[in-house]
């Protein structure tokens, strides 16, 4: 003789008198089991991702574009020659310098070119030296020779940092620039966030569930009804699945109450249902396309 098993309930989030007040609302005169079990999930996916919410966006905002500054300056670091990039910075600070003092005037060509001679004089062996030194060339390459040959020794410099981090590390500093931009590039073309108050995806994934439970138990499609005279009484929306979206709201709500979250009244439930509506559509014919 074999013993009976006893079925053990798993745990509800939901009591049951919850569950009966849904149930009167969609007209079913009995429990009904797999209702009840689509619901109390809902609302379990609801409270653990309240529990379990996402940083805001403007903080992720703020922490990538720091990594994006932090690896700019580091690409910058690895692929420019620090000669050639102080040479660059002094000759910007000389123009801008220049400009300055004649704001909205022709720059006398004697002026400019004392200006290009005396930067000239100043500037480390760079490429950026060996330009100017081509706007005053009177012909004489053996300078600009000169230059151009001192210049091999920066390359073999950086050549050899190169070698040396990809002997000691395995790390290629020209793949690592390339991933660089890469990772540049995702930070540049990420949506950045607009502010205002952040939506609660938790909030619309539980609705969508629910529509697709209460669709599945009736039979019929998830709407809102509007009547603008019954706003006074609080019922400007109505309709089977606002009233089941509302007792589901409150219980759901409360049990997540220490997060500041609250149960949102029938004025800010209806149009949230419908946008919330709108977009279940709008994925379910991009599935069909």
């Amino acid at each position: 003789m074999t013993k009976s098993v006893k079925r053990i309930r798993p745990m509800r989030w939901l009591d049951d008198e919850v569950f009966a007040k849904v149930e009167r609302e969609l007209g079913l005169e009995s429990p009904n089991e797999t209702l009840r079990n689509r619901v109390d999930s809902c609302v379990f996916d609801y409270i653990w991702f309240s529990q379990h919410r996402p940083p805001y966006e403007a903080a992720v905002s703020d922490r990538l574009d720091a990594i994006n500054e932090a690896a700019l300056r580091l690409r910058k670091t690895l692929t420019e020659d620090p000669i050639d990039a102080a040479a660059r910075a002094a000759a910007k600070a000389a123009m801008d310098e220049l400009f300055k003092k004649y704001h909205g005037k022709i720059i006398p060509r004697d002026t400019l070119r004392a200006t290009m001679r005396a930067l000239h004089d100043k500037l480390p062996d760079s490429t950026t030296k060996v330009a100017v030194e081509e706007l005053l060339s009177d012909g004489d390459d053996k300078a600009l020779q000169q230059t151009q040959s001192e210049r091999i020794d920066e390359r073999a410099v950086c050549n050899w940092v190169k070698w040396q981090i990809l002997h000691r590390t395995g790390i290629d500093v020209d793949d690592l620039a390339e991933q660089l931009d890469q990772l540049c590039a995702f930070i540049d073309a990420r949506e950045k966030s607009k502010g205002g108050r952040p939506r609660d995806k938790a909030w619309d994934e539980l609705m969508l569930n629910l529509a697709a439970a209460y669709e599945e138990a009736t039979g019929k499609q998830a709407t809102v009804t509007e009547n603008e005279h019954r706003a006074g009484a609080g019922e400007r929306y109505s309709g089977p699945f606002v009233r089941v979206a509302a007792i589901v709201d409150q219980e759901a709500t409360s049990a997540v109450s220490f997060t500041g979250v609250t149960p949102r009244p029938n004025s800010a439930l209806g149009p949230a249902l419908r946008r919330v509506l709108k977009s279940r559509r709008t994925r379910e014919r991009s599935k069909t396309n």
